[in-house]
């Protein structure tokens, strides 16, 4: 991961809280309160200038926060034993590495949601695809360049082309356990080839990314046989591109 990212990260919290003082500064002190009410409300006009709920928000937004960071600086991530290295193309992994990349963009996903849902005053289960693209329209961020679909390796191509009845699913999101959102963006990116070409596709992206590997479906060895780890490695990059552009509205 690159460390400056992780720097960019590290300043942009502490100016969050060099603007904003020690932790319940706000109860006693109104002009920071009203300072603090005017930048959620960049984010949502529903939120209120109580003190209970700017303190709620500050008690969530670090959480949220603090899991994205650890994932940005797990540098070399590994989990379990060391395992028999495999290839594809020009690429070695051992699966304990891949393993390790699917946890961090895991991590990196459950912290971006929590600083997401924050800042939006997003109360509802889930992760709705209108929070995003809302909080992506609010962060000013450039261009997206694109996220390459997986293409190319032998066993990926056995996935693709698994006979399946007519009405059913592809192969890969039946054996995926994956439906709607989560379901179409797979489809589009693995099995239609389709790039992903925009902030808000790649955080769906993300989440599905996210849903399949904590539900167990997508081991290491699949991430590894459908050339899918250093892409998660992008995807973990991004959501803390995001989470910057997001943040430094507080701060500006």
């Amino acid at each position: 991961m690159s460390s400056t990212l992780n720097d960019r990260f590290d300043k942009t919290t502490k100016s969050l809280w060099d603007k904003i003082g020690r932790f319940g500064s706000w109860t006693s002190d109104p002009e920071k309160r009203k300072y603090i009410h005017e930048k959620l409300q960049y984010f949502n006009a529903t939120h209120s200038d109580d003190n209970e709920h700017i303190t709620d928000i500050f008690m969530s937004l670090p959480s949220g926060y603090n899991l994205l960071k650890s994932a940005l600086e797990w540098e070399s991530p590994k989990i379990g034993k060391e395992s028999l290295p495999y290839k594809v193309g020009n690429k070695l992994r051992e699966t304990h590495i891949v393993r390790g990349i699917q946890w961090k963009l895991v991590i990196a996903h459950g912290g971006f949601e929590t600083i997401v849902k924050t800042l939006m005053n997003d109360q509802s289960r889930g992760f709705q695809p209108s929070t995003i693209q809302q909080f992506i329209g609010i962060c000013d961020l450039p261009k997206y360049n694109s996220l390459k679909p997986p293409i190319g390796t032998y066993k990926l191509d056995l996935w693709l082309n698994k006979p399946v009845a007519e009405n059913e699913d592809n192969a890969i999101i039946t054996f995926l356990g994956l439906e709607n959102r989560d379901a179409k963006i797979i489809k589009n990116w693995i099995i239609d080839s389709q790039e992903i070409d925009s902030w808000d596709k790649v955080v769906q992206l993300s989440k599905a990314l996210r849903n399949a590997t904590a539900h167990g479906a997508l081991s290491a060895t699949k991430v590894f046989d459908w050339d899918l780890a250093d892409k998660m490695e992008i995807i973990t990059e991004n959501l803390g591109e995001i989470a910057i552009a997001g943040l430094n509205k507080l701060v500006e």
